[in-house]
């Protein structure tokens, strides 16, 4: 059996947004800084990206999943 989370109501709050321009700097790490609250069973994460800096939501085609990306914190190097 999987025990899954379910009825998150606060998805918390992640660190602070980044616009890199050169795609030779390695950018700074996300974590939480407040961590989501709500529902039972264990967290799942899924971290996503935008290219365009439009507000997330689900239904938005301008966020992109990042395969593999499922801990607490991302850093794409």
């Amino acid at each position: 059996m999987v025990d899954c989370c379910n009825n998150v109501t606060n998805g918390g709050t992640i660190s602070e947004d980044q616009a890199i321009c050169d795609v030779q700097i390695d950018p700074d790490s996300l974590f939480n800084i407040t961590a989501p609250s709500g529902g039972t069973g264990a967290l799942m994460y899924q971290w996503y990206f935008s290219t365009t800096g439009s507000p997330y939501t689900m239904s938005n085609p301008d966020w992109t999943l990042i395969p593999g990306a499922e801990d607490s914190g991302y850093n794409q190097c």
